[in-house]
């Protein structure tokens, strides 16, 4: 039972779940908006994402709490594990992505703070620095 619209995703988080059936109806939810983050951090919307990550994340402590001591058939914990395979990836290719964008930033600032430091050193001796001066226009 795929649960797609996110009133019903809260719903189904929020409410005690009894059944096998409910447990799987929130794993669903919860592949789906690792899909929706997924979809989110390769579009590079990084404030979206961290919203969703947040949501995501009670989402998961709410089931953990409400899913103990719930037994599983045979089925719904074959259906369990292949919805963890799918979350998991979906995890992994987001900190990819997410350890790309931070690589990314890091170089950036790396090169903003050699700039300054190079900046400082060049009007500390007077000179101007590379790419500052004003080249003769060569029309």
């Amino acid at each position: 039972m795929p649960l797609t619209e996110a009133g019903t995703r809260q719903q189904a988080a929020s409410v005690s779940l009894k059944t096998g059936e409910e447990v799987l109806a929130v794993y669903e939810s919860l592949v789906l908006m690792t899909r929706a983050m997924l979809e989110l951090a390769r579009s590079q919307r990084w404030e979206e994402l961290i919203r969703q990550q947040a949501r995501y994340v009670v989402e998961v402590e709410t089931l953990r709490r409400q899913e103990k001591g719930l037994a599983l058939d045979a089925d719904q914990q074959a259906h369990k594990a292949l919805m963890l395979e799918t979350i998991l990836g979906n995890d992994l290719a987001i900190r990819d992505l997410l350890l790309a964008r931070r690589d990314e930033i890091g170089e950036r600032l790396g090169t903003a703070q050699r700039r300054r430091s190079l900046n400082r050193v060049y009007r500390q001796g007077g000179a101007v620095p590379p790419g500052e001066a004003q080249m003769p226009d060569e029309r």
